[in-house]
């Protein structure tokens, strides 16, 4: 997960220092289809990548604090505040939640709230900092689309509550099975979907966006129904109840993975989570957690 991270780290490096050569690499790399959301987002200022890497900060941190090794404690560190850094300058709001929640959530390691604090104090202040950095980098921070109110940001934030009113419909159109998965952007009405034109960019923002309610459970109520809907909080209930127990222990290992499931859940409320890469995360997670607290 780490190597992943770095990874991760390494890519939207070169995005901001060269998009045009990462995009000329991308190309013969890279699944067009995915490419071209990178793309349309480096052209809005924004860093995309279909990576969760605030979701790892509890368990670097995790490993930083049991490893005696100065130079370890360093490196952690130093991944935590690029992972932090990159969030907050890559345009998107969830990912500043997300940050704020596992940050914050450092505080329930009870015997190591204090390097907590100190670990959190230096990363409120490199983003105290940000703003006389970010402007340079042409780019829109994550802190910016929270605070402004301009048209495009009302126009995002009321088109997600559209968006989640239009599942809420089409999922009453089918209620108990949904209209199966897959098929939510074939059930939408068609006054919804623009004629499409592949040179201009709000028509391809546009298309993409509506593949998806942008929320974990309209999505599901849409596509699966009450008994998807209800299938799935069910089974969430239960991680709920044993991610509790597993915080009255002293089980820091289990607890760091439990913190981090629970950042990347954040993801789903507000983004696509019908992916790869978060569903591998997802049960990824879930199954470390469940051989952790057996440990």
């Amino acid at each position: 997960l780490l190597a992943v991270a770095i990874v991760n780290l390494f890519l939207q490096t070169l995005i901001l220092i060269d998009a045009s050569l990462f995009l000329h690499i991308a190309d013969k790399i890279i699944h067009p289809t995915y490419l071209e959301a990178i793309s349309l987002n480096i052209s809005r200022g924004r860093l995309f990548l279909t990576s969760y890497d605030e979701a790892l900060i509890p368990l670097i941190f995790y490993f930083m604090i049991v490893n005696s090794e100065k130079v370890k404690k360093i490196f952690g560190t130093l991944i935590i505040f690029l992972i932090t850094f990159f969030a907050l300058v890559s345009g998107f709001r969830t990912k500043i939640l997300m940050i704020l929640f596992s940050l914050i959530s450092l505080f329930l390691y009870k015997k190591w709230a204090g390097r907590s604090l100190v670990i959190i104090s230096l990363i409120f202040l490199a983003m105290y900092h940000l703003y006389s950095i970010a402007p340079s980098l042409s780019l829109e921070t994550g802190i910016d689309r929270i605070v402004e109110t301009g048209s495009e940001i009302n126009e995002v934030t009321s088109g997600r509550f559209t968006q989640w009113q239009t599942a809420y419909d089409v999922g009453m159109s089918s209620p108990i099975l949904g209209v199966g998965i897959g098929n939510y952007y074939d059930n939408i009405e068609s006054s919804m979907k623009r004629s499409i034109s592949l040179f201009r960019e709000s028509d391809r923002q546009h298309q993409m966006a509506l593949q998806n309610p942008h929320n974990i459970f309209f999505s599901l109520f849409a596509e699966t129904g009450v008994l998807g809907l209800l299938s799935f909080t069910s089974l969430l209930a239960y991680f709920l109840k044993r991610d509790v127990q597993i915080f009255k222990t002293n089980n820091k290992l289990a607890l760091s993975f439990v913190l981090s499931f629970w950042t990347l859940f954040i993801f789903s409320l507000l983004n696509p989570s019908q992916n790869i890469s978060y569903q591998s995360m997802f049960w990824l997670f879930r199954a470390i957690i469940a051989s952790a607290n057996e440990a």
